[in-house]
């Protein structure tokens, strides 16, 4: 029986386009499509967590074909969907959770379900095309985006997965994007590191990085929808920004930008 492991040498990123151009015939067969998806999803996740299966074997055909009469689906749908409830019960059951249950209408699709490729036009970016094998056969064109852009510029490349979903009226298009992950060092100095609302991030060697934008919090007379936006422009931006940008690790980066950008950081600055 083949098994589903984590691909411990990629690293994944996720970039969420929101369909406002979709016309409303297309958007409503997207929608019952993920509802139906949804329902599927979660009485596999019954029949999983009832026989407390919670391995990484995939489900077995008898399984798949109980979920495919049951919804009218086709046998590869149900097992796309069979595999991402176990996965979910699987993750419960090691954190210590409950039985979950599928709130969004979010599925999974992988690439025998899709195709993406370049629009052929000027109004688009990207055409994703459903194939079919129990997807709906239709086309859906997408807007690429600044985050998207900013990802597939440091080197990402898509993958053959996506998400399709359906939140609060609005559908939407994840698209994944890997890259292979950097060998970690093994040679080097040892800095410890401490976080913290003032300084950012203080290091063991007299490092120090976040003073500005600390000032800069406090400058703003209230918290408003650009401060955020704001604050993480400051990274390694001009002379009076954070020093981030000198420090070789980027390790030291994502910390203390972490740290400075939290929202009870944040928020507690004009308390």
């Amino acid at each position: 029986m083949k098994k589903a492991h984590r691909n411990g040498a990629v690293m994944r990123r996720v970039s969420r386009i929101f369909l406002t151009d979709v016309n409303t015939g297309k958007a409503d067969i997207v929608r019952d499509f993920l509802h139906q998806c949804r329902d599927a999803t979660q009485y596999f996740v019954d029949l999983f967590w009832q026989r407390q299966d919670v391995s990484a074997d995939l489900a077995d055909l008898a399984t798949v074909h109980r979920g495919r009469d049951r919804f009218g689906i086709t046998t590869r749908l149900a097992q796309a969907l069979a595999k991402q409830a176990k996965e979910s019960c699987r993750a419960a059951h090691a954190n210590g959770h409950r039985k979950p249950r599928m709130h969004h209408w979010t599925t999974t699709l992988y690439s025998h379900f899709f195709t993406l490729d370049a629009f052929a036009g000027k109004h688009f970016d990207y055409a994703l095309r459903l194939t079919g094998s129990g997807a709906p056969r239709l086309l859906l064109p997408l807007h690429s985006t600044k985050h998207l852009h900013g990802l597939l510029a440091q080197g990402w490349a898509l993958a053959k997965t996506v998400r399709l979903g359906w939140r609060k009226g609005r559908l939407f298009v994840a698209l994944l994007v890997e890259k292979a992950r950097p060998t970690s060092k093994t040679t080097g100095d040892v800095v410890g590191m401490d976080s913290n609302y003032k300084h950012g991030l203080v290091c063991s060697d007299g490092q120090t990085t976040g003073d500005a934008a600390y000032e800069t919090i406090q400058g703003f007379a209230k918290r408003q929808k650009h401060t955020h936006a704001h604050i993480k422009s400051l990274m390694g931006q001009g002379p009076q920004a954070d020093r981030l940008e000198q420090y070789p690790c980027p390790l030291y980066r994502r910390f203390a930008l972490r740290e400075i950008l939290s929202p009870r950081n944040v928020s507690s600055a004009f308390e």
